[in-house]
Formats: C-alpha cells, structure tokens, sequence
C-alpha cells in the first residue's frame, strides 16, 4: 500500500499575489473580450477564486441568483474572507457556456463596463453547475 503525503507552505503574501495555475473557460473568454477591446490580459489569482468559489457553491445550493449570500454575505465581504479586496462582481445563472456568459455581459451595460475596466489589476472566476461568477480586483 502506497500512501502520498502533500506539504503545503503557506505564506499570506505569496497567496495573496499568487497566480491561479491555469485559465477557466470563463478566465479565457473574458480575455479574449478584453483583447479585442485592446485591453491586456487578467490573471486570475487564489484569494479571488476562493471568493468566486463560495459565493457559485452558496448560489448552485440555494437556485437563487443574487449577489447576497444565504448568508447575508456580500461579495465584498466574501473577498474579505478570502483575503483580498475587490472592485466588482459579475454573476450569471442558465447561460449553459462561457461564450453565452460572455455576450449576455457586454449586451448589459453596466457588466460590460466591468469587463472591459482598464483598470482592473486581477480576476476570479468560478463556475458550478450553471452558476458563473466573475470578480474583478
């Protein structure tokens, strides 16, 4: 019998600048928008996606589709927890692809514009079952 042991360090501010280890399917398509808007490229980064993570599981549970928690939780706080601060938050339930995701924001003007911020420093996206969360640092 084989047994496997992983050992994690942790260092708060390694985590909190950390880049995720690999696109999602939404992290590639919002850049792929930025890019044809001239915009470069976000990373996506561990304490936002652990933010993004919560707030999909909380809403796939529930079939609600709202920026508050079960629990009361906003995405601010939820960033909070997570370690990090954030700019915006961008949600979408039913859209079935990321492509689909993507054009229902930039037909709304006011996800479009958090899409294409030309000041956005990072991004998390999480996805579960048909919940699709974006946040923007």
């Amino acid at each position: 019998m084989k047994t496997l042991f992983f050992f994690f360090l942790w260092s708060s501010v390694a985590l909190a600048d950390a880049p995720f280890p690999g696109p999602s399917e939404l992290a590639m398509e919002v850049n792929k928008v930025r890019a044809a808007h001239g915009l470069y490229e976000l990373t996506q980064v561990e304490p936002l996606i652990c933010a993004a993570n919560r707030h999909a599981k909380d809403l796939a549970q529930t079939l609600d589709c709202s920026h508050e928690g079960s629990d009361g939780s906003t995405w601010q706080s939820r960033a909070k927890d997570c370690g990090t601060r954030v700019k915006a938050e961008i949600l979408a339930c039913g859209y079935g692809q990321a492509v689909n995701v993507i054009k229902r924001w930039m037909n709304d003007k006011m996800s479009k514009a958090i899409l294409l911020d030309d000041d956005a420093q990072a991004m998390g996206t999480a996805k579960v079952d048909d919940v699709w969360i974006l946040l923007i640092k």
